[in-house]
């Protein structure tokens, strides 16, 4: 995994912390939020929101286009995630559109 790669991963971490406390504490969250789909938008939201580098992402996408058995999981993965965060009371909105494009 890259620097680069890390430090967006350890922001993401803290982010969702800080939104989730935030949150907990009944204040606005939408800055945080914000912030959170910039960094996830550098390279690619994958799964539990992992961010992932390009290239990371172009050989995620390749195995789904040739492993039926893992996209699958995936699809299964993304549903759990979904509810879980659901519960939670977190966004959803990356893992839909995540789930969309698989089962399309």
């Amino acid at each position: 995994m890259s620097q680069d790669s890390s430090y967006r991963n350890s922001e993401y971490q803290r982010t969702q912390e800080v939104i989730q406390n935030r949150s907990a504490a009944g204040l606005d969250t939408s800055k945080q939020e914000a912030y959170l789909n910039k960094i996830t938008s550098v390279g690619s939201t994958i799964g539990y929101g992992t961010v992932a580098t390009v290239e990371e992402a172009k050989q995620n996408q390749e195995r789904l286009n040739s492993d039926d058995a893992y996209k699958q999981s995936e699809i299964e993965r993304a549903r759990q995630v979904i509810e879980n965060r659901k519960t939670q009371g977190l966004d959803i909105s990356s893992q839909e559109a995540y789930l969309k494009k698989l089962v399309n």
